[in-house]
């Protein structure tokens, strides 16, 4: 067992992926493997848990130093509950953490860091208007899904931006490296900023996939009708060839047989045209 020095900054490392966690959120945390001695170091209060995105070597076997970024948390376990697919840790974020070194270990990561916290540089009255303007392009986006009311629920009672990003990006089609990006990010400033960037153009993607879906709707629903109309001008020839002599009497018993065919006006000015 190795001692961790808490003045020295020392701390164990949780290999984390496809997940942002920001300074000051309480959430959970889902951990697929976790062996005795990081269970038990979890839940020691002399030792500093920090949460290190990888960047590559999702699987985790044979992890190397090169695999993970340099930016992490530090976080507290409240609770650990074990799951059929891993651990469950209920924890609340600390710090943003800078890693100096790390040491790969058999039984676990072992890191030496420095805290560097967010940059909070917006004013309390800025911080509110941001976390505003990202619920109401939250909730133009949710309009457009049915069901969304339990989502728009929990949003509506986030009272921070960094509990706010947290929860809307495991909802959002954006990569690890740009989930990373978001804790990178020292300045909460620019991490808003960078998260509006993720947000529109996600709404501009559902508007625009939702558009061409009715588009193809549309034309789907146009050949139809199309196609319902050649069936149906089809069977009346076939009625009126069957032993009429051609000429004039064959265009009146066309034109009433349209008549009489109970056709829609739209479907029913193109066959008497035709």
């Amino acid at each position: 067992m190795i001692n961790f020095d808490k003045s020295n900054k020392e701390g164990m490392v949780i290999p984390i992926s496809d997940t942002v966690l920001l300074p000051g959120v309480i959430s959970i945390l889902w951990v697929t493997k976790l062996n005795e001695e990081e269970l038990e170091n979890l839940e020691r209060e002399d030792i500093t848990n920090i949460a290190l995105t990888l960047k590559q070597n999702f699987t985790r076997k044979g992890v190397k130093e090169e695999d993970f970024y340099r930016i992490g948390v530090s976080f507290r376990v409240d609770e650990v509950e074990q799951t059929e697919k891993g651990y469950q840790l209920k924890i609340k974020v600390l710090d943003r953490v800078e890693i100096k070194t790390l040491k790969i270990g058999t039984d676990f990561i072992h890191a030496e860091y420095d805290i560097c916290p967010d940059d909070t540089d917006l004013n309390e009255k800025s911080q509110a208007e941001m976390l505003g303007y990202l619920k109401k392009i939250t909730r133009e986006l949710g309009e457009k899904y049915r069901g969304s009311e339990q989502f728009m629920k929990v949003l509506d009672e986030l009272k921070d931006l960094n509990s706010l990003m947290m929860y809307l990006s495991q909802f959002m089609p954006i990569s690890n490296g740009e989930k990373y990006d978001l804790l990178e990010t020292q300045s909460l400033k620019e991490r808003s900023l960078k998260f509006i960037d993720y947000l529109i153009k996600l709404k501009e993607t559902v508007e625009l996939q939702l558009e061409m879906a009715e588009r193809f709707s549309e034309k789907a629903n146009k050949n139809y009708r199309e196609s319902v109309l050649r069936e149906q001008l089809k069977a009346i020839q076939a009625e009126l060839n069957e032993g009429k002599p051609e000429g004039t009497k064959k265009d009146n018993d066309y034109g009433s047989k349209i008549e009489e065919a109970g056709m829609p006006p739209e479907i029913k000015n193109t066959a008497l045209e035709e």
